[in-house]
């Protein structure tokens, strides 16, 4: 209008937050007449309680999603820890959010989910590529990495390797997860370990035996 504002400045400064998000869902826009900053702050918090009307309608005011808290903690990483996929996957796949931000202690989200045993959230961060942080020290062992391959569990798999495990460390027997899936017959693990986890295919183990 004059004032340089648009129909979503007014349903957020009358707090009609129905109208808000309908307006914000089919790509309306602030107007150049309003300054209501967003704070991280608030991005967190309706991250932290899962609220995603609150989060749309402050990406919609303009807020950094990226933007931490004084411990650089952002949205993603309180959607995270507290296993709310649906938030990180907002974040993510509609606010252009960074799976990977580093908060103060060398913290990423996917350390998080991990910590919290969130497995359906690290599963999901660790298929778009989310990293793990510098500043948590988890090892996988090999046998774990074992147990999940013989027992068919491709998210276990996927989780360890995203926590950093070696998938070509084998066990006493240096007998690997690859050699153990093919020993099973689980073709899915074996694709998986090969494909995704860029496993030797070939190892050898104490016996000189190749899966």
């Amino acid at each position: 209008d004059r004032w340089g504002g648009t129909p979503l400045d007014d349903a957020i400064r009358q707090e009609h937050a129905h109208v808000a998000d309908y307006l914000a869902a089919v790509g309306a826009t602030r107007g150049t007449g309003v300054n209501l900053p967003a704070k991280s702050a608030d991005l967190c918090d309706a991250a932290a309680n899962g609220d995603i009307s609150q989060l749309r309608r402050l990406v919609a005011r303009g807020a950094a999603v990226d933007e931490g808290d004084y411990d650089k903690r952002t949205a993603i990483h309180l959607a995270a820890s507290e296993g709310l996929l649906e938030v990180v996957q907002f974040l993510i796949e509609e606010a252009n959010a960074n799976p990977s931000p580093i908060d103060r202690w060398g913290g990423t989200p996917l350390d998080d989910a991990i910590r919290q045993e969130h497995a359906h959230v690290a599963d999901y961060l660790a298929a778009v590529g989310a990293t793990r942080g510098t500043g948590v020290n988890l090892p996988a062992k090999s046998a774990d990495l074992c147990d999940a391959a013989a027992n068919g569990d491709i998210s276990q798999l996927r989780r360890l390797v995203a926590r950093g495990a070696a998938v070509d460390e084998g066990d006493y027997d240096k007998r690997t997860a690859i050699h153990l899936a093919a020993s099973e017959g689980l073709l899915e693990v074996v694709q998986f370990l090969i494909e995704e986890a860029n496993a030797n295919p070939s190892p050898i183990d104490r016996w000189g035996g190749t899966p």
